[in-house]
């Protein structure tokens, strides 16, 4: 390769890796990261791999297989010493060194320079919105590494790569259950080796590798689930059990129905997966217009990523590690005379376009996303000394833990192996409000609630059907002791958090703006409550209709005016001329 060949991959690999650091250096917006710090600090603590699950009350015997436990102690030691700076900087090393490994991918498989800028930049976009703190950024590094290994081996003819695909996989699987798919990428790759002679004669064209080289990936897989069972039966506590968590999660047809990242790209929202959407036709292009002169493994590797990211929304970036480099390297064999100054061009275009799309998204950020680190209500939390057992909605379970474990646990937080296989409809049925949803507050001691506001998506999975934060607002046993514009917190009046209840309003709920009864008669609370702090909205315009009521129409007006956000005051001003027409 001629020095300036060199240069180009070079200055190509370089600023692919600055645009997929550039995408990732935002808000931290995912609440798993909550309870893979709590996991990682439980790991330190007790100085081994919990056997069972030390962040629940409600199941705090029951045996957790936990799969993911040195990343999440890894993210422990870097929130704990330097908060979200830290776990960001893991992120976004994470990121860099995928996104380099796929540039060295695409150049072992033959693929241009321009074309990679194209295509691995196009699927940086499209994957940017899995850049997250979670372990399968780590099962991502190990799957970009196995690809990496099994190119080289194709294209220098050394065994050693194979042994290193192995290895990789191997080790993966100590770190997340997403190494399952390293293991697929090698069986995947193996078998589409030794039926290329095969398509090859099919088509007419020269076949790319012998069947003896699928035998040495089989065997490479096969090496690499012996070596994960062999090393994981040394330490882990459970053993090979391990390797049974991600099949138990993909088949479970209530978690695809409940959650939304286990639903498919198609039933999220368009802004959100556009770059993704792009990818995909792109990609259904290339591979349609290179069927007849493409290597069969090139193929396969492109329809994996294809066919995980089309059924799993969250799968989304394997659509990009498995797809971008295989498909840089059809383009080029494809259209190898297209100028690579019109290619370039595209890649320049396609980076500004993934910047200016991911910044209005995800601006630049340090630091955690209010909506999903609620500050404000966990500061309720620790200035009242509210203690628990808490009962807190899934999307802040982890923030909580991360918060206030080892003090507070929680009734369920999204580790699914953690849990009995009822447990999370148990928990489901008790945050839609649905019969019994008391007797299990009851029977688990539940003294405090933490919820966000009912989501639409949620609403109209309900059908508008009252759910628990309805239920608590209607209940005299319990009080409102937060209102903020995120969500709300609920005490019992006779419980540990007594103190806290003493005067706060009944009968409000913040969820849907609205009164169980008369909301002059929640007045004195709702004051009380105005005098803690920054009044949101939420509380301003509640309060406003609560003032109306009993006939403080200047005092009415002044909350109005003090709500910022221009539909809640319509709301409220909507609710107080309703009032004036009873």
């Amino acid at each position: 390769m001629s020095d300036a060949a060199r240069r180009g991959w070079w200055a190509c690999g370089a600023l692919l890796v600055l645009l997929a650091v550039a995408l990732s250096v935002n808000a931290s917006s995912d609440p798993d990261l909550g309870f893979h710090v709590a996991t990682g600090r439980a790991v330190l603590v007790e100085g081994a791999i919990p056997r069972v699950n030390v962040l629940s009350f409600a199941e705090p015997d029951q045996p957790w297989i936990n799969q993911q436990w040195l990343p999440a102690t890894l993210f422990a030691i870097a929130f704990d010493h330097a908060g979200f700076a830290g776990t960001l900087a893991i992120r976004v090393l994470l990121v860099a060194l995928t996104t380099a490994l796929l540039v060295l991918t695409a150049r072992r498989l033959g693929a241009s320079v321009a074309w990679t800028a194209c295509l691995v930049g196009l699927g940086t976009w499209a994957a940017a919105l899995r850049f997250v703190e979670r372990p399968l950024l780590f099962s991502n590094l190990a799957l970009a590494l196995v690809l990496f290994a099994c190119a080289s081996a194709a294209a220098t003819r050394d065994r050693r790569f194979v042994l290193l695909a192995c290895v990789t996989a191997s080790v993966a699987i100590h770190l997340h259950a997403g190494a399952i798919f390293s293991l697929l990428a090698l069986s995947v790759s193996a078998v589409a080796c030794v039926l290329e002679p095969m398509a090859a004669r099919w088509v007419g064209r020269e076949p790319l590798a012998h069947a003896r080289d699928g035998a040495v990936l089989a065997g490479g897989a096969v090496l690499a689930v012996a070596l994960a069972a062999i090393t994981l039966a040394l330490y882990h506590p459970y053993g090979i059990a391990v390797l049974g968590v991600p099949l138990r999660m993909a088949s479970d047809a209530y978690l695809q129905e409940h959650l939304v990242e286990f639903r498919p790209p198609f039933d999220q929202p368009l802004r959100l997966m556009a770059p993704y959407w792009a990818f995909v036709v792109v990609a259904f292009g290339i591979a349609v217009a290179s069927a007849r002169r493409a290597p069969l493994p090139l193929l396969a590797v492109v329809a994996l990523g294809l066919a995980i990211s089309l059924r799993h929304a969250r799968f989304v970036d394997l659509a990009w590690i498995l797809g971008a480099p295989a498909l840089a390297a059809l383009a080029t064999r494809r259209w190898a005379a297209v100028s690579s100054r019109t290619l370039l061009g595209t890649a320049l275009a396609i980076g500004v376009g993934a910047l200016i799309d991911r910044t209005s998204l995800a601006p630049p950020a340090i630091g955690g996303a209010p909506a999903i680190w609620p500050d404000t209500t966990f500061d309720v939390i620790a200035r009242e000394h509210l203690v628990g057992p808490t009962f807190v909605q899934d999307g802040w379970a982890g923030p909580f833990l991360a918060r206030f474990w080892p003090r507070e646990r929680v009734f369920f937080h999204p580790a699914f192996e953690a849990y009995s296989e009822g447990h999370y409809r148990l928990y489901q049925r008790v945050r839609y409000g649905e019969p019994g949803w008391r007797e299990t507050l009851d029977r688990f001691g539940v003294e405090t609630v933490v919820m966000r506001y009912t989501s639409e998506r949620e609403r109209a999975l309900q059908e508008g059907r009252p759910n628990l934060r309805q239920r608590l607002a209607a209940d005299d046993a319990w009080a409102l002791v937060d209102v903020n514009d995120l969500g709300e917190i609920f005490v019992r009046r006779a419980g540990a958090n007594a103190e806290a209840a003493t005067g706060a309003p009944s009968g409000v709920d913040p969820d849907r703006l609205s009164f169980v009864g008369a909301p002059r008669a929640a007045r004195a609370g709702l004051e009380r409550l105005a005098t803690g702090g920054d009044v949101s909205d939420r509380l301003a315009l509640l309060l406003a209709v609560a003032r109306a009521d009993d006939g403080d129409a200047a005092g009415a007006d002044v909350m109005l005016s003090s709500i910022r956000t221009p539909a809640l005051a319509e709301i409220g001003r909507h609710a107080i001329a309703r009032l004036g027409a009873r």
